[in-house]
Formats: C-alpha cells, sequence, structure tokens
C-alpha cells in the first residue's frame, strides 16, 4: 500500500482494492461450500439410486462444470446414462492427489489447472479400471479440450483400450444426433464387455481391442 501512494494512487484506491480483496475471498470461501454440499448431494443420489436398481456398470463423463452440469447445453445426458443404467464417474469424485499421480507420468506441467484436473481423473478412472468406459464431452473449438481429449485418447489406445468416445457440443447440436451417438457408444460398449473373450472359429476375434469410437 505504501508503494501506491508513493506512486500516486488516492487513499479511496486503496479501499477499493481492500474491498475487492474482501469480496473475492467471501465469493471462493462461498464457492467452496456449495461445491462440497454439491458433491454430498450426488454420492447420496448415486447411492439412493444404486440400492433402488442394480445398475449396468460405471461410466467417465470428462468436460468442463458448464458441459457436465448444465442439462440444457448436455441435452440431459447424465439422465440419459442413469436410463441407460449407467452410474456416473466425475471429474470431480477425483481426489486432488490423485489427479497427481495420475498426471506425473508427463515431463511438464499442465498450464491450466482445470485442464489438468480432467486429465488427471480420466487417466485415473481408466488405469484403476473403476468405469466401463469413458465420454468426453466438450464445447466446438476449445483450444484446452483438444489437447486434454488428446492426450486422454492416445493414452487409452496405448494402455487401457477402454470403450470410448468424444462428443462436441455448439449451437448447431441436435438432441437426436445426439442422442443416436450417445445410443451407439453404449450398444458398443456393452456389445464389447460381452464378446471380449470370443475367438471366432475362423480366425479373427470378434473384438479387434481399439478402444475408440470416432
Amino acid at each position: 500500500y505504501k508503494n501506491m501512494l508513493e506512486n500516486g494512487s488516492s487513499p479511496q484506491d486503496l479501499l477499493d482494492i481492500r474491498r475487492d480483496n474482501y469480496i473475492a475471498k467471501e465469493a471462493y470461501s462461498n464457492m467452496g461450500i456449495y461445491y462440497k454440499r454439491g458433491l454430498e448431494l450426488r454420492e447420496t443420489d448415486q447411492s439412493k439410486d444404486a440400492e433402488a436398481n442394480p445398475t449396468k456398470g460405471m461410466i467417465g463423463l470428462i468436460g468442463h462444470p458448464y458441459l457436465v452440469y448444465d442439462t440444457y447445453i448436455n441435452m440431459n445426458i447424465c439422465r440419459k446414462l442413469k436410463v441407460s443404467g449407467y452410474e456416473i464417474v466425475y471429474p470431480e469424485n477425483c481426489g486432488l492427489e490423485e489427479i497427481d499421480r495420475a498426471c506425473a507420468r508427463y515431463p511438464k506441467k499442465l498450464f491450466w489447472s482445470y485442464g489438468k484436473r480432467l486429465l488427471g481423473s480420466g487417466l485415473s478412472m481408466m488405469r484403476d479400471r473403476r468405469i466401463q468406459g469413458l465420454i468426453l464431452i466438450t464445447s466446438f473449438a476449445c483450444g484446452i479440450d483438444a489437447f486434454i481429449d488428446e492426450l486422454l485418447i492416445r493414452a487409452n489406445n496405448r494402455e487401457f483400450l477402454l470403450p470410448l468416445t468424444t462428443l462436441t457440443l455448439d449451437e448447431h447440436t441436435g438432441e437426436a444426433g445426439f442422442d443416436t451417438r450417445l445410443e451407439a457408444f453404449i450398444d458398443m460398449m456393452e456389445w464389447r464387455n460381452k464378446y471380449d473373450n470370443h475367438f471366432s472359429p475362423h480366425g479373427s476375434g470378434i473384438y479387434s481391442g481399439q478402444g475408440i469410437v470416432r
């Protein structure tokens, strides 16, 4: 503050800065409270659903919060997955230490903090085999998503070979086409789980080992 006064800042400027700092800290604190409540509510809902309706398995859903949790933008994908019999694993279900361990494979630190969460949570889900498939939900022309999704796709093709698909959303995305891709992914995932160990009498297995759907 002393340096600011010496550089010509007025006392009112200092008061404005202190006020803004206070507002920012208060907003950050409130965000943490609501974030924690949201996780607790989601975990409670999932446990109730699991008790009432046995599920077919778990599907990872990787994307920014405004895509994953906004039912209007994502055309209620979470509800559609649950109706299909699957529970969802979100990036927020993975702890920070878990994410750090998953991202330790890369020699350089990621520039984006939330991009690191998306990448680390996706890698952790696939590595621990807690999911039957992974959905990357992205907005058109998002630079961070293009980078993170490519890293997840490459890691999956090299190591995990899980069913994986990318769903891109923009103002031209229609629900009919979106639902068709989602249903096709679920059908492919269930078909792969059913016939994974099948060996054709003609010498060519039904499942080729490719884990990604374009």
